[in-house]
């Protein structure tokens, strides 16, 4: 053996201790050598120190060699004893093996080839040991992270095995489609049941491209519950060959996704609801006869008029009605009140924006570029976004021009009549 062992030695007679020694010496063997002289000290070393190998006597001064195999056996520990013994008894070695000796050699045919191929073999079989157990270890750790992994997946798992034509799945699949294991079984035909009849030609058709053209399987549809409804699903999965290219298996997850599709219902019926709110609103903005303005912004300076508002100021119903413009153009109309032109920061809806509150019944007239002057009544009201902050206003003119021209009328009539 080209590497160096450390041996634990266990042997009251300090000549067959020797005697070891020599033995593995003369056989070429490289070893680091602890002893002990009984059981206790051999036990106490065991639990301080590491070994590739114990060396013991069957005749210690307080034990044998079965009692101390049995002793490290019980303590859990799993390092290699090899027995030696001066005697030839079968019935001891049988006892021997039994309790845990990896192997047993008599003192009189002690040879240098016999002991070193045992410690040797000794040797391997335990680090093959160890090696064996660390990657049982390994894959009990890891069969448990999937076990908990499928027991705390919100999707059904599911895994064909196509030559065997079986299905074997998780038990949320089982809670997807309220059924039982053993009321639905393995076979490949109950589950393909189970999706909806318009949904298994899409359903075949990503299974072939998935299998032949090597396609991605990502498919939607339908899966029966026993309430009679069908759940909306949706599967994903991957095939496997083995090493000669030959298709064995395919596995995937499938996912309940009915709360979401009713949710996309709920919100696809909400927005026509909302759309033809808009349309009626839009409609009723257009054909209202009652100047309407609104402000996008906090400025004002993008004002949207109503055909009603864009007539009462002479212009066209799609230009804006704002007197201070982003590009800075002045507006063919001017707003008058006791017959003084008013300012831009003056108008009723520049004002509601700076008190931050309605402005109301606000007189005034509207001097057009034809010359036409329209007398209207106003109320203002500024709007607030998500965060309470100002983002534009809403204004409403009432032309009572010709009412204004009757109480003109009246008045002078009483007082030519005086």
């Amino acid at each position: 053996m080209e590497e160096s062992l450390k041996i634990l030695l266990v042997d009251d007679d300090i000549v067959d201790r020797m005697a070891v020694r020599r033995s593995l010496s003369s056989a070429g063997v490289s070893a680091v050598f602890v002893e002990a002289e009984n059981c206790a000290l051999a036990i106490a070393t065991l639990q301080q120190q590491a070994f590739d190998c114990v060396l013991l006597d069957h005749r210690l001064p307080d034990g044998d060699g079965l009692s101390l195999v049995a002793q490290v056996r019980q303590l859990g520990m799993t390092v290699p004893l090899v027995v030696l013994t001066g005697q030839g008894d079968e019935q001891v070695a049988v006892d021997l093996m039994k309790a845990g000796t990896t192997d047993y050699l008599s003192k009189n045919r002690l040879a240098p080839g016999a002991l070193v191929r045992s410690i040797s073999n000794a040797v391997r079989i335990h680090r093959a040991e160890l090696q064996a157990a660390e990657v049982t270890k390994r894959l009990q750790e890891s069969e448990e992270r999937y076990r908990l992994v499928l027991e705390g997946s919100n999707d059904g798992i599911w895994d064909w095995y196509i030559c065997r034509n079986e299905v074997f799945c998780n038990d949320r699949l089982f809670e997807i489609t309220g059924m039982t294991r053993e009321t639905l079984g393995t076979a490949y035909e109950a589950f393909y049941r189970l999706i909806h009849p318009d949904d298994r030609p899409r359903v075949l058709r990503a299974i072939a491209e998935h299998l032949e053209r090597g396609h991605a399987f990502d498919v939607e549809f339908r899966l029966w519950h026993v309430s009679g409804q069908y759940r909306y699903c949706t599967s994903r999965g991957k095939a496997q060959r083995d090493e000669h290219g030959n298709l064995f298996r395919m596995s995937g997850i499938i996912s309940d996704i009915t709360d979401r599709k009713q949710a996309e219902d709920e919100v696809v019926k909400l927005n026509r609801k909302l759309e033809r709110r808009v349309t009626e609103l839009q409609t009723l903005f257009d054909v209202i006869p009652v100047g309407i303005a609104i402000a996008d912004d906090a400025e004002c300076r993008q004002i949207r008029a109503n055909p009603t508002y864009a007539n009462m100021l002479g212009i066209p119903p799609e230009a804006t009605a704002s007197f201070t413009t982003l590009d800075g153009s002045c507006p063919s109309y001017k707003v008058l009140r006791d017959g003084q032109e008013l300012l831009p920061e003056q108008l009723p809806m520049q004002t509601a924006m700076a008190l931050g509150h309605a402005v109301i019944d606000t007189e005034m007239d509207i001097l057009r570029s034809d010359g036409r002057v329209v007398n209207v009544i106003s109320s203002t009201t500024p709007l607030f976004d998500e965060q309470n902050k100002l983002r534009g206003c809403v204004a409403a003119f009432l032309d009572f021009t010709e009412l204004k021209r009757a109480e003109v009328a009246q008045r002078f009539l009483a007082e030519a009549s005086s």
